[in-house]
C-alpha cells in the first residue's frame, strides 16, 4: 500500500475560515468608509416605522403614547402615558430633526391634525407627515 505524502496545502476549513474573515473585515471597512452610512432617506424609514410602532403600542397597551424629538434635534424618543421613555433612537451626527411631538391616543387616534415632521442631514432635507385622524404615514 501506499501513503499519502502531506502536500503541505490548506484544509478546506482553514480556506473557509479565511473566506468568512475577510468578509467580516471587509463589511467593517465599508461601514467605516468616509460617506458610507445611514443615509437620511433610512433614517426616515426608521422613523416612519417607529411612527407605526408607536400607534401599535397606544391600540394594544390602550393607553396613550408619544413620539418626539430629542432636545438635541439629533434622534427621536418613544414615550408612554407616565412618561416612561420606552424606546429612542440612535443619534446620527449632523442630522437635524425638526421639532414635533405626535401622541397617539388609546385607539391609536393621533388627533385631527397633520403633523409634518422634517429631517436635515449634510444640505439634504427629506420630511414625513403623519396623517390626522388615520395615523398614516405619508412620505413628502
Amino acid at each position: 500500500m501506499s501513503q499519502c505524502k502531506n502536500s503541505g496545502g490548506f484544509t478546506i476549513i482553514e480556506l473557509i475560515l479565511a473566506i468568512v474573515l475577510v468578509g467580516i473585515l471587509s463589511v467593517i471597512a465599508v461601514a467605516r468608509w468616509p460617506g458610507v452610512g445611514i443615509s437620511i432617506y433610512s433614517y426616515r424609514e426608521n422613523l416612519a416605522h417607529d411612527i407605526n410602532l408607536a400607534r401599535a403600542m397606544a391600540l394594544s397597551r390602550g393607553e396613550s403614547v408619544t413620539i418626539q424629538n430629542s432636545t438635541n434635534h439629533d434622534s427621536y424618543l418613544i414615550t408612554d402615558s407616565s412618561g416612561s421613555v420606552v424606546k429612542t433612537s440612535t443619534p446620527l451626527t449632523g442630522l437635524t430633526i425638526y421639532t414635533f411631538i405626535v401622541v397617539f391616543d388609546p385607539y391609536g387616534d393621533p388627533g385631527l391634525q397633520d403633523s409634518d415632521i422634517g429631517l436635515e442631514l449634510e444640505g439634504n432635507t427629506t420630511a414625513l407627515r403623519v396623517v390626522g385622524e388615520s395615523g398614516a404615514v405619508v412620505f413628502l
